[in-house]
């Protein structure tokens, strides 16, 4: 079911968790800052107009409806590892984690995915599935190990570092 909320939304935690289930409305992040882990579904789209602002683990999911897509390119600052689910040819992302080191979890999108950090990038222990185009620019080294599976499906697939690439 959900909430129904309109608007940019701004949580506050202190040290604690943040779950949110935005039901069938579009999911507008303001001014974020969790101490713990971020839980964000919704079945419209998730965007940011905030900065988002996690110190533990952070799972954005807009996959129960097809085509809807996620939104995040304000420069956030997530330290833990980062979970996107969309669903359709039309569910693309952008994540962008400004200047903090990007820690992927699972990756599930059905159209493009596009991921940037100006610092370093690391996946590992889970996989990267998507439909469309995959895009990773990182400012520092990246790693993708521990049986990392690139799936693009009929896109194509471009990895930019400024720095070490282990893939």
């Amino acid at each position: 079911t959900g909430n129904a909320l309109v608007g940019a939304v701004s949580l506050a935690t202190g040290t604690g968790n943040a779950t949110i289930d935005n039901g069938t409305t579009v999911l507008d992040f303001g001014t974020v800052t969790v101490g713990g882990n971020l839980d964000a579904q919704s079945d419209d789209n998730i965007k940011d107009t905030g900065i988002i602002m996690v110190t533990g683990t952070a799972r954005f999911a807009a996959d129960s409806t097809a085509n809807k897509t996620i939104f995040l390119g304000s420069q956030n600052v997530i330290t833990g590892a980062v979970t996107l689910l969309t669903s359709g040819t039309g569910g693309d992302v952008i994540f962008d984690n400004g200047s903090t080191d990007l820690s992927l979890g699972t990756i599930t999108v059905g159209g493009d995915l596009t991921l940037e950090t100006d610092a370093t990038a690391a996946q590992a222990l889970s996989s990267i599935t998507i439909n469309g185009a995959l895009s990773i620019n990182v400012g520092g080294a990246l790693t993708m190990a521990n049986a990392t599976i690139f799936d693009a499906g009929s896109g194509t697939i471009s990895v930019t570092s400024n720095g070490d690439m282990t893939l």
